[in-house]
This record gives C-alpha cells, sequence and structure tokens, in this order.
C-alpha cells in the first residue's frame, strides 16, 4: 500500500534530463496550486489576528521557551507583525515589561508533559491591560491549563478546531493558524531526496502503539536513523535546511510537520502524546500531501485493537463463560439506510460476542430495497429479530419501541456503524453484575482512524448552560489513561443496560432528534440529587470502532438551507431547554448569529430564541429566521462588534492624547514653566504658616507694592495664618 497519495505523473527511475526537468517542473506548479488554497486560509487567519490587535496604543511581544520549533513560531510571528511598532520580551524576565497589550507566544506548553503556561498567564496579565494568546494548542484534562483559562480575561486563540472545542465554553476564544505559517519558506523550496525520519524524544512522544509498514517503527520506538532535528540542530536555519534537503519527512513533531508542508515536502505524521499534532493537519493542511500514520494503518490499528482486546478475556472470571447458558441481553440495533455498515455490525456481533444473545432489529424505514437485504439477514439467523417500519420514528422513538418489545434482563444500544471487538459486550455484563446499583454501562468507542471517540461522559453547568464533555474525545486510542469507573452519562451507540431502568424511566420521546441519551442520564441524575451515585459506569476493557459521519452541516449550502437542516437539532434542543431550563451548547454552533458561546448577552439570546421556538415551533421559527425578522435577536454579536469598535477608537485616543502630552512634557515651554512651579512651590513651602517672616523680608527691600500683592497672593492660598 502506498504511504502517501501519489503525486500526478510518476517518472521513469533515470529519465532524459529534459523530461525530468520538464516533469518537475510540473510537480512544482503542482505543488504550488496545492499551497495557494493553503495561503488562502492562511491569509485569513492573518487578518483575523491583525484585527485583534487594532487600537492598542503600544503592543509587547512576549516569547516563551522551547526548542527550535518554538523559534520558527517567533520567526512567523515576527513577519505577522512587521508593519506595526512592537516590543520583545522573554517570559522569563518580564520585569520592566508593561503597557498596554501583550502578545504571548503560540506552542504547546499547555498540554501534559509541559504546562508551565498557564502559571505564567496571571503575572502577564497583572502587567498589561490587555492580553492574547497567540494559536496555541490545549489540553484541558490538566488542572493548571483548565484552572487557567476558566480565570483568564485574555483573548485565547487556538490552533486547531479540537482545541478551540474545548476552550470555548472556558474563556474568550478564536480560532487562526498557528504563527508559524506566517514565516517566509520560499528560500527553502527544494526538490529534496529521501527520507527524513524526525520523531521526538522527549517526554512528549507517544509511548506504545500499532505496528506500521515494515520500514516504520512502532510509536514509541524510534528509527534507527531517526534525528530529531528540533534537538539536535544548532540553529533555525539549520533546521530549515535539513528538512529542506529531502523529499519526504516522517515526524510527529508539528513545526516539523507545518515546514515540511509549506516547502511541499510529502508528510507522514504520527500523533505525539495528546491531540494536536493530527488535529492541525486536519485544520491546517487538508489540501497538502501530508497524512497521518493511522489513516495509512487502518487495518493495523484495527488489528491492535483485537488483539487487545482478546487479552482483556483474561481478566473475567474463569467460570464468567462457564455460566451463561441462558439468553441474558437483547442487543437494540436501529438501522436506517447504510446498508454496508449494518451488515458489518452483525457481523462482528455474530463473530466477537462469546455469550448468549438475540438480536432486535428496527429499522427506521430505509426503503424498500433496504429492507429487503435485511429481511435475508434475519431470515439467516435464527437470534435475529427483524422489524421494518413504515416510519422513521427517530433514535428516541425506535429505541423506545424496541425496548418494549425485550422480555430479557438486559438490553443493550448499538448503533448500526459500530464494530465490537472480542469481550466488548462481556466487560459490560460484568460490570452491571458487580455494580448493583448501576443501571448503565458503556465501553471505549473508537474512531476507525485510532482517534477517540468517547469513553463515557461528564458535563458541568454554568450561567444555565449543561456543557457536556466526551471523556477522551480527540485522543489517540493507546495514549488516553482514562480508567473504569463512574460517569456522569452514557452515549447509546454502546450501552448495556438494565431493561428495568428504561421501563420505569423510558427515553423522553420529545428528544427525537439527538441527545436522547445525555437527557436520560441528565434526568435520572437529578432524580438523585445530582449526584448520579454510580448509577452510570464506563469500562475501557470494552472497546468498539465507531464508523461514524459527522453530523457537521456542510458550510457550502445555502444559508436557507443550512438552517433547515439544523432546525431538526435545534428543535430538539429548545425542547430540552423547556423541561429542564438548560441550553445545549451546540446551538451556538447551528445558529451562529447568536454569537460565541462565552458572551453573556449571547448566552440570553440563546434563551429567547429557544423559548422562541418552543412558543412558535420550529417552521414558524425557520420562517422568522430566513425572513431576517430575528435580526434584533442576533444584535447581541453586532452590539459587541460595536463596542469592541468604541474601545479600539477610545484606546486610540487615549493614546493619541497620552502622545500630546508627551510632546508637551518634552518642550522648552514646559520645562521652564515646570521649574517656576517648582520654585514657587519651594517659597509657598518655605514660607506657610510664617507670614512675619516673609513681610519684613519685603520692606527691608522697600518694595511696598510688592509686600501688598504678595499678602494678597497668600491670602488668596489660604496660606496667611
Amino acid at each position: 500500500m502506498a504511504l502517501i497519495p501519489p503525486k500526478p505523473l510518476l517518472l521513469p527511475v533515470h529519465p532524459p534530463q529534459p523530461i525530468r526537468q520538464f516533469f518537475e517542473s510540473l510537480d512544482a506548479l503542482f505543488c504550488s496550486f496545492m499551497l495557494s488554497e493553503t495561503q488562502t486560509e492562511i491569509e485569513k487567519s492573518r487578518v483575523r489576528l491583525l484585527d485583534a490587535l487594532a487600537g492598542a496604543s503600544d503592543i509587547t511581544f512576549i516569547r516563551s521557551y522551547g526548542n527550535i520549533g518554538d523559534q520558527l513560531i517567533y520567526a512567523g510571528t515576527r513577519q505577522l507583525l512587521s508593519g506595526l511598532r512592537y516590543k520583545e520580551a522573554s517570559i522569563l524576565n518580564l520585569s520592566g515589561a508593561g503597557g498596554d497589550l501583550a502578545l504571548i507566544s503560540g506552542g504547546g506548553a499547555w498540554c501534559g508533559p509541559y504546562h508551565d503556561m498557564p502559571k505564567h498567564l496571571p503575572l502577564v496579565e497583572e502587567k498589561f491591560r490587555r492580553v492574547i494568546v497567540l494559536p496555541s494548542s490545549f489540553d484541558v484534562s490538566v488542572e493548571s491549563v483548565r484552572d487557567a483559562l476558566s480565570k483568564t480575561k485574555a483573548l485565547v486563540f487556538a490552533r486547531e478546531r479540537v482545541s478551540y472545542e474545548r476552550i470555548k465554553s472556558l474563556c474568550e476564544a478564536d480560532l487562526a493558524h498557528d504563527c508559524a505559517f506566517f514565516f517566509d519558506y520560499s528560500p527553502f523550496l527544494l526538490p529534496g531526496d529521501g527520507w527524513l525520519n524526525a520523531y521526538r524524544t522527549d517526554d512528549e512522544a507517544l509511548r506504545g502503539g500499532p505496528l506500521l509498514n515494515n520500514d516504520q517503527a512502532r510509536p514509541g520506538e524510534l528509527p534507527a536513523d531517526n534525528n530529531d532535528i528540533s534537538l539536535t540542530c544548532d540553529s533555525l536555519n539549520e533546521w530549515l535546511w535539513t528538512i529542506a534537503r529531502h523529499k519526504t519527512i516522517r515526524t510527529d513533531r508539528a513545526h516539523v510537520m507545518i515546514a515540511a508542508a509549506m516547502m511541499g515536502k510529502e508528510v507522514i505524521y504520527r500523533a505525539s502524546s495528546y491531540h494536536k499534532v493530527p488535529a492541525i493537519a486536519e485544520f491546517a493542511l487538508a489540501s497538502l500531501p501530508v497524512v497521518g500514520e493511522d489513516k495509512l494503518n487502518a487495518e493495523q490499528i484495527k488489528e491492535t485493537l483485537n488483539q487487545e482486546a482478546k487479552a482483556s478475556l483474561a481478566l473475567l472470571p474463569d467460570d464468567f463463560f462457564a455460566q451463561r447458558s441462558e439468553v441474558e441481553i437483547t442487543i437494540v440495533m436501529l438501522s436506517y439506510r447504510r446498508l454496508d455498515q449494518t451488515i458489518n455490525a452483525i457481523r462482528a456481533l455474530i463473530e466477537n460476542v462469546a455469550v448468549p444473545f438475540r438480536l432486535l432489529l428496527i429499522d427506521n424505514n430505509s426503503g424498500p430495497d433496504t429492507q429487503e437485504k435485511l429481511r435475508e439477514i434475519a431470515a439467516a439467523h435464527d437470534f435475529i429479530e427483524m422489524v421494518l417500519l413504515d416510519e422513521n420514528l427517530g433514535c428516541a422513538g425506535g429505541r423506545d419501541y424496541a425496548i418494549r418489545r425485550v422480555q430479557t434482563r438486559y438490553a443493550m444500544l448499538i448503533d448500526n456503524d459500530v464494530e465490537v471487538f472480542p469481550g466488548a459486550v462481556e466487560h459490560l455484563l460484568r460490570c452491571l453484575e458487580t455494580n448493583p446499583q448501576a443501571l448503565a454501562a458503556t465501553g471505549r468507542v473508537i474512531f476507525p482512524d485510532g482517534m477517540m471517540h468517547l469513553c463515557g461522559g461528564g458535563y458541568r453547568i454554568e450561567d444555565g448552560v449543561l456543557n457536556y464533555e466526551l471523556f477522551g474525545f480527540g485522543d489517540r486510542f493507546d495514549s488516553w489513561m482514562g480508567e473504569s469507573g463512574p460517569c456522569q452519562w452514557v452515549p447509546g451507540c454502546l450501552t448495556l443496560l438494565r431493561r428495568e431502568a428504561l421501563i420505569e424511566h423510558p427515553y423522553d420521546l420529545g428528544m427525537r432528534n439527538y441527545y436522547e441519551d445525555l437527557e436520560w442520564c441528565y434526568r435520572l441524575n437529578q432524580s438523585g440529587g445530582g449526584s448520579g451515585d454510580g448509577r452510570f459506569h464506563r469500562v475501557v476493557e470494552s472497546v468498539a470502532l465507531h464508523h461514524h459521519e459527522t453530523k457537521n452541516l456542510n458550510g457550502s449550502l445555502p444559508a436557507e438551507e443550512k438552517r433547515k437542516a439544523a432546525m431538526k437539532y435545534i428543535e430538539t434542543i429548545a425542547y430540552f431547554y423547556k423541561i429542564h431550563g438548560l441550553v445545549i451548547p451546540n446551538i451556538f454552533d447551528y445558529v451562529q448569529e447568536l454569537g460565541p458561546q462565552s458572551s453573556a448577552l449571547a448566552r440570553s439570546s440563546a434563551r429567547l430564541f429557544l423559548t422562541l421556538v418552543n412558543d412558535h415551533g420550529a417552521e414558524r421559527t425557520l420562517e422568522m429566521w430566513n425572513r431576517g425578522e430575528l435580526a434584533p435577536l442576533f444584535s447581541v454579536r453586532l452590539i459587541e462588534e460595536e463596542v469592541d469598535n468604541a474601545k479600539r477608537v477610545s484606546k486610540s485616543r487615549i493614546a493619541e492624547l497620552e502622545g500630546q502630552l508627551q510632546e508637551i512634557y518634552q518642550s522648552r515651554h514646559w520645562r521652564f514653566f515646570d521649574r517656576y512651579w517648582r520654585l514657587r512651590q519651594s517659597i509657598l513651602n518655605l514660607f506657610t504658616g510664617r507670614k512675619t517672616l516673609l513681610l519684613p523680608l519685603l520692606a527691608t527691600f522697600g518694595a511696598e507694592s510688592l509686600r501688598v500683592a504678595f499678602t494678597s497672593l497668600l491670602n488668596l492660598l489660604g496660606v496667611n495664618g
């Protein structure tokens, strides 16, 4: 299998020189075209960052510290600021620093292995009126990182979407490219030759992982010719030329990947110990020849998970399977189109579930062709009960319909795009048997590229917003260090439940389109005083792949079509708000006109919008939205922009006045009057309260008129007695 997508034209090993030059020119042209797409997005980020600096009376760029990759960030930042007047300072020496605006350099020092920046941020905020953290990656599972962001007033830029999604509810956040993208790579655009293995050797390196192709090492193990250039090179220039001399770069360092991609190299990246490298690749390098090892080795990842799952079977008691002669579990699977995925999910159950079970397959009106094929599959297996609906009941409705047909003690909910591994069902069953207070248990759900989807979830309520979290989301499956135990909510894609729990507390059918599992868990937690009391558990030994299709709306659709597609989710969020008085934060993604979630005004507008949906219905609200009748509700962003503009104008005017005052202070006339008033004050201090000393002195000089004038002046100043 090819390691990377091939270039448009492949040459013979030794083509004639004119032909070689011709095709090299074509390759360069192709790379230039791909770079131009990336450059367009870079320019958007440049504008966004510079707009954030508008109105600053003085700017201080504060460098952090690190390896040569950080030096590339500094160099790119200097080019970003090249049209502005600014000062530089080291974050390790801020004794003389201070002023209007501080720009803290971007980077990765907000993660587990390196998290120095949270302790520096408050110190910077003490010295500057305004602070901006330039594009960085953030691991908010690190307590100090989460705490610093939740307390800061700084504007914090993320350099990829995973970090942005995690920090946007903690602080004022925005999204822009890493500042290394603003560096000028044109002097280093060489064809290059051969491979460069530039994997990191520090604490952020990934430990363990799947075997890759024969010429690559296991993640965490280094190739024999590995050169961690970010530590071995003596200068940024040497570092850049080392990359430039090679054709293909393999790395797990973010800035080696960025620099190589911007030089037109073929790049194969590996994740480090957290999400930043694949997240930057997905956000900023999608149009360039950059590919992850995980995507190239999906089958190896799957095999690794399969072997891991088989090994975990040994954790079950010796007599676990011998005691399972009766059917205790009914697996409930809803299907809607995606026939191939449904077949794959059923195959995995047949191959990998060792305890007896029944499969209740409910098809949500996928159409006659799909239903006919499902009927054939069910006929071939006596453990499958098939129900073909002539209407789509939705997820909550379909599951509620199914649960009422279940007769076994346990019901397992599984999506038709989930592929279980050995022991996935058995470990969940073991969890419920050993935790009698638990109502449901979920497993570790992983995307085919090896990144975690979730392993249970949690939530926190802040200002009426239910900020939910998918535990492990965005981390490598083999780097996430979560443990089995209680959690606050479990998803419906891979969860074993006690049947009576769903009979006594059924899904709310008002949650027709998504979030029904979150609502169910929240409701049951509240019935126990909000603590949960161990009602829900996650089991890391239970593993499955999720061939998930994202529900993000197509950004290229016309606005009215996107709104129409979003309304079914908005309607469900509105219903949740109606029954619980809490806002699900995805409303700010579906209705971006509301403004950012971090804004108190935007949160208020979201509540009004959801109330409108509940009072007038989704269809009527959509009509009003499309006709612009909701514009006053969406004025929050405009108001805040006006306020920000007013602040910038005010600061600019203050800076202008301060400049004028400085000119006055430095003028010859000001120095003359300053000396006069200092002399005058000295005389007043000398004779204040001593009028009898001053008057004879004046009389001695025979200046009667001057004496009278000074007496009047002293009386006027109130120092005549």
